[in-house]
């Protein structure tokens, strides 16, 4: 196992973070036509899972073959917890990489970058990669953090409060999951 990948344990752990919730819907009552739709509603929104899966990341559709073809405890963990994250990126742990061979993604490494920048006092620099964090991943919170940090550096607050209230309210979502 690679340094830092977690171990079973470990994933099981991480997994047992989320609670299962089983929604029941009664539809006896819909008509025919409204009972097509709601099939065809669920067929779209299978298609949308595979475009956002191959979308995040172009990695994602392999890694995902490599865990379904491989029955190890290990593996089941892995794969388990990949679905929940719709990726090799823990969203409860910062995007950590929890697959053997995955990196970080590249928002957080320009999110690390624009912060190191930061602390150096080199404000300016630190602009374009934190910016650069956004495009890549809108719903990177910490870019958020770190964008606010930067603009409150330069003094323009009321750009920077921008930044702020979406770092809230993403991290309010992701607490609420």
């Amino acid at each position: 196992m690679e340094a830092g990948t977690p171990g079973e344990a470990k994933l099981k752990a991480m997994i047992a973070r989320f609670v299962p919730v089983e929604i029941k819907v009664d539809v006896s009552h819909l008509p025919p036509n409204e009972l097509a739709a709601l099939h065809k509603m669920v067929e779209a929104a299978t298609l949308f899972d595979t475009l956002f899966l191959r979308q995040s990341a172009p990695q994602n559709e392999a890694l995902l073959a490599q865990l379904v073809r491989d029955a190890s405890p290990l593996s089941r963990a892995r794969l388990h917890y990949f679905r929940i994250n719709a990726g090799a990126w823990s969203r409860l742990d910062e995007r950590a990489p929890f697959l053997p061979g995955v990196r970080e993604k590249p928002a957080v490494v320009r999110t690390a970058l624009g912060y190191h920048l930061v602390a150096l006092d080199r404000v300016d620099e630190a602009m374009p990669p934190l910016e650069d964090a956004l495009k890549l991943d809108p719903y990177c919170t910490p870019a958020h953090y770190r964008l606010a940090q930067a603009l409150e550096t330069l003094e323009r607050p009321e750009i920077a409060q921008r930044y702020l209230r979406e770092a809230a309210r993403l991290e309010a979502e992701q607490l609420n999951r």
